[in-house]
C-alpha cells in the first residue's frame, strides 16, 4: 500500500487542479472552498488586496487565526474589516502605499493559491460578473511567493 502512495506522488503533483469560478454565479461554490482551505491552513495566510469587506471569509480568517495560523494582510486601504482584525493575535495588518492593487491574492500555505481581479468584497462578488483562479499547483505557488516577496518588503505595519 505504502508503495502505491509513493507512485501516487509524483502522479498528483503533476496533476494538480486549477479551478475558475465565475462570479456572480459560482460565488457560493468559491465562498465554500476558500473557507474550507482556511479551515485547515496549517502555517500562514497571505492576503494581498486593495480592499477587504468579505465577511464569511473574515470570519473563517479568524477561526484560523485563534487557532494559531499566521495571517499576513497588506491592503491599499486599511479600514473597516482589515482594522478590526489587527486586536487578534497571530494577525498582521500591512499597509502598501507604494501603488494601489489591481487585484487580490490569497495564498494559503503552500497549498492554495486563488487570483482575483478586484479587491476581496462582498458587495463586488455578489455584483460585478468576474472570473476568479485558484489552484492547488505547488509550483505555482512558490513561484507566485517568491514574486510577492518584494511587495512585503516594501509594506509597512500598519501600528507602526
Amino acid at each position: 500500500m505504502i508503495k502505491l502512495l509513493l507512485l501516487l506522488l509524483p502522479l498528483s503533483l503533476l496533476h494538480a487542479q486549477s479551478v475558475i469560478y465565475l462570479l456572480p454565479d459560482q460565488q457560493s461554490r468559491l465562498i465554500h472552498d476558500i473557507n474550507l482551505k482556511i479551515k485547515t491552513a496549517s502555517s500562514d495566510i497571505l492576503l494581498l488586496t486593495p480592499a477587504f469587506h468579505h465577511t464569511a471569509i473574515k470570519k473563517s480568517i479568524l477561526a484560523a487565526a485563534k487557532k494559531g495560523t499566521t495571517v499576513k494582510l497588506i491592503v491599499n486601504e486599511p479600514k473597516n474589516d482589515p482594522v478590526y482584525m489587527v486586536q487578534y493575535a497571530n494577525i498582521d495588518l500591512m499597509h502598501y502605499r507604494e501603488r494601489k492593487f489591481e487585484g487580490s491574492t490569497l495564498v494559503i500555505d503552500k497549498a492554495f493559491l486563488c487570483t482575483f481581479p478586484e479587491a476581496i468584497d462582498q458587495e463586488i462578488f455578489s455584483e460585478h460578473r468576474s472570473l476568479i483562479r485558484c489552484s492547488d499547483d505547488p509550483r505555482e505557488i512558490d513561484l507566485i511567493r517568491r514574486t510577492l516577496q518584494s511587495t512585503l518588503s516594501h509594506a509597512v505595519s500598519y501600528l507602526e
